[in-house]
């Protein structure tokens, strides 16, 4: 998988930072890349930083670790950090997570009336 599947964009109006995962799957041999994605996003200067796996119809395990200890860095900062995600994914890992350990959010939540993270990025970018 090359490495443009992971994109950090800014939406400063918002004051939001946001990594998209573009494919529909991530993989283990994609770790180091997400990794590196990860902490420039954690390096970002906005205070909502958002993790967007809308693409992804399922996600290992390793990844949400890594999810996890991004809300607590940023938590630890004073900053929020939120996981987008289809509404499927967000039930079955609120199911096993609660919102105490890493708060899962859909679009409609995120951009409520408005076309989502991807638009959001586009129009900050354009």
């Amino acid at each position: 998988m090359a490495k443009e599947f992971l994109h950090i964009a800014t939406l400063p109006e918002k004051d939001m930072a946001v990594l998209k995962v573009g494919y529909d799957s991530i993989e283990m041999s994609d770790w180091e890349s997400f990794v590196k994605a990860c902490e420039k996003l954690i390096r970002a200067k906005q205070l909502h930083l958002v993790l967007d796996l809308t693409q992804l119809k399922r996600i290992l395990s390793v990844f949400i670790g890594k999810a996890i200890e991004m809300n607590f860095e940023a938590r630890r900062k004073n900053r929020r950090f939120t996981v987008l995600a289809k509404k499927e994914l967000v039930s079955d890992l609120q199911n096993i997570l609660g919102p105490e350990i890493l708060e899962f959010i859909t679009e409609e939540r995120l951009f409520p009336g408005e076309g989502g993270a991807e638009e959001e990025a586009k129009e900050a970018e354009g």
